[in-house]
């Protein structure tokens, strides 16, 4: 009877910790491409949360692009110099959804079967009891909890 417990409770929390990950999804929508000097595409990406309570997560203020990556090696993310980059945590109320323009610069040498890709979202949440402060840069760069998008051409 132990046993059955026991593998009925890890079942639970492991459909528990799969279904959170489904709560919250990341759609990207390619808005423009840019052909001055370097090769540019720009992407609407749109994180919704689709949990039943509001989500809170890490951000900051000026390197917020970091926190994206994408699966296609010859696309760059654009980066911006920061004089004050500020930890941030940032709010999602259950049903709605946030979006941002990213920016990325193109491989001139990008073969066609290259040109499909994903972003994905470093979604590092926050607790209620959390502060910006408790924002960890190095946990960010880990990427432990990345949702990726649905995939795009360019």
């Amino acid at each position: 009877m132990k046993k059955l417990i026991t593998i009925l409770t890890l079942f639970l929390l492991a459909n528990s910790a799969f279904s959170q990950t489904g709560n919250y999804e990341l759609v990207i929508e390619k808005i423009k491409t840019e052909k001055r000097g370097k090769p540019v595409i720009w992407v609407m990406a749109t994180l919704s949360n689709h949990s039943k309570e509001t989500l809170r997560y890490f951000s900051t203020s000026c390197s917020w692009q970091e926190l994206y990556t994408t699966d296609n090696k010859k696309l760059q993310l654009q980066t911006f110099d920061c004089n004050k980059n500020i930890p941030l945590i940032l709010t999602l109320a259950s049903g709605k959804s946030t979006t941002v323009s990213i920016r990325f610069f193109v491989n001139p040498a990008i073969k066609t079967s290259e040109r499909k890709f994903k972003i994905g979202f470093n979604l590092m949440k926050a607790t209620n009891a959390q502060k910006p402060t408790d924002f960890d840069f190095k946990e960010a760069g880990k990427r432990k909890t990345v949702i990726w998008s649905n995939s795009i051409s360019m």
